[in-house]
């Protein structure tokens, strides 16, 4: 998870990221900021990824 937070921000080292673990905070800027929609880092949430994985599994 942290190697992919470094390399994003090592290719864009001239853009803003806004990086939250809470869904709630992405659901916010998305519905109340989509100007910084962008800004958002294109990695999804630790909880998120452990979900996917569970779904496969089982």
């Amino acid at each position: 998870m942290n190697i992919h937070y470094h390399q994003t921000i090592e290719e864009n080292e001239d853009k803003t990221y806004i990086c939250s673990n809470c869904p709630s905070v992405v659901q916010y800027i998305k519905n109340k900021h989509p100007n910084h929609k962008d800004k958002l880092m294109p990695i999804a949430s630790p909880m998120i990824i452990m979900s996917r994985f569970i779904k496969k599994q089982f």
